[in-house]
């Protein structure tokens, strides 16, 4: 019985109508990286721009990768097939999230084939392909661990868009859930994000972090240490910080359909344990010994001799003279001038009586 049916990674495009935004991912060739972070995002604007493309923001997201924003679907597709030389040094593709979307339903026997089964079902998207995962299995005779066919199938669907339920044989609903992928661990240096087959670091101990020996050799099988978070546990244990950081990555990106970058920073900066220290112990006098008493004679200036503790010149007082002040005169200034009486025809008419 096929496990499996159809493929999604012949959807590598943006659909036709795609209004946008629309983001093509692109890593450059060891042959054009440069050291920096700043020199690539420099380099690879100015191919960008001379490709004559159509592009309106370029971001980097990790080493020698970065995202390009279009204004439509088209104009990504066009940037994708683009053949110019100045580009050939850029590996540009579109990241799969951007174009279809994934999900489980349960319930479905074993014994059922996928082929069949997909083609007599309704849905609002169309779907890509469908595969049957498995599940842990402990042997009671052999007491090894195997793999078997499970009742659950995983769906690809086109867009990004995920369907809450389908049909299947067009009477059943089935509740569509969300696929949340498990953190990929290497074996070989004991890190996230990759496997023992694609990894291009040297193999270490898994109990002492040195490349000297295996783990069957290790001295020190009994210090259980973690290498990343040099926590009491072994690697990829569940209590592990960084575990739980991964795996608050894969829901991140399951149920918002992001990037790993912008779910990296998301989880990075909404989780506790990796946002703030843990306060100090409090301060007793064994940490500092008691200072000596202040006089007036040992006043230390610390501001004015620019955080050295020196002691501050006598104060003398300045040897002023008597300034006399000077006669206001009513008519300049502005406050008095403000309080006169505003001059008027009687008044003047009094004035020349008077006299």
């Amino acid at each position: 019985m096929k496990t499996e049916y159809g493929k999604a990674d012949q959807l590598t495009q943006y659909p036709q109508g795609h209004k946008g935004p629309a983001y093509v991912s692109i890593s450059i060739k060891k042959e054009g990286a440069k050291a920096r972070t700043s020199q690539n995002l420099l380099n690879v604007a100015r191919m960008v721009n001379s490709a004559a493309t159509e592009a309106e923001e370029i971001k980097p997201q990790g080493y020698g990768n970065f995202a390009i924003k279009f204004k439509s679907g088209a104009q990504a597709n066009s940037f994708v097939s683009n053949e110019n030389p100045t580009i050939k040094v850029l590996n540009a593709f579109i990241p799969k999230f951007r174009v279809q979307r994934r999900g489980i339903i349960k319930g479905v026997c074993v014994d059922h084939d996928l082929q069949n089964l997909i083609n007599n079902t309704t849905s609002p998207c169309k779907i890509l392909q469908a595969k049957r995962l498995n599940r842990r299995y402990r042997n009671n005779e052999t007491n090894q661990i195997e793999w078997i066919p499970s009742e659950t199938v995983l769906l690809t669907f086109e867009g990004t868009v995920l369907p809450d339920s389908i049909k299947l044989y067009h009477l059943i609903i089935k509740t569509v859930g969300v696929y949340v992928e498990q953190p990929r661990t290497c074996k070989n240096c004991y890190r996230y994000g990759h496997s023992a087959k694609h990894c291009r670091s040297p193999q270490i101990c898994k109990h002492c972090g040195a490349t000297d020996h295996t783990k069957e050799d290790c001295p020190s099988k009994e210090d259980v240490k973690c290498l990343l978070c040099k926590g009491d546990h072994r690697p990829f244990d569940s209590s592990c910080k960084q575990f739980q950081l991964q795996r608050e990555i894969a829901q991140l990106m399951a149920h918002s359909n992001i990037s790993f970058w912008e779910a990296r920073d998301l989880a990075s900066n909404s989780s506790p344990a990796f946002t703030t220290a843990p306060n100090p112990p409090p301060k007793t006098t064994e940490h500092f010994p008691p200072l000596k008493p202040t006089t007036p004679d040992s006043i230390l200036s610390i501001k004015a001799y620019g955080g050295q503790q020196k002691p501050a010149p006598p104060f003398v007082w300045a040897k002023s003279h008597p300034v006399s002040p000077k006669p206001l005169n009513p008519l300049k200034n502005t406050r008095l001038q403000t309080h006169l009486p505003p001059k008027t025809a009687l008044h003047s008419h009094r004035t020349r009586k008077q006299s």
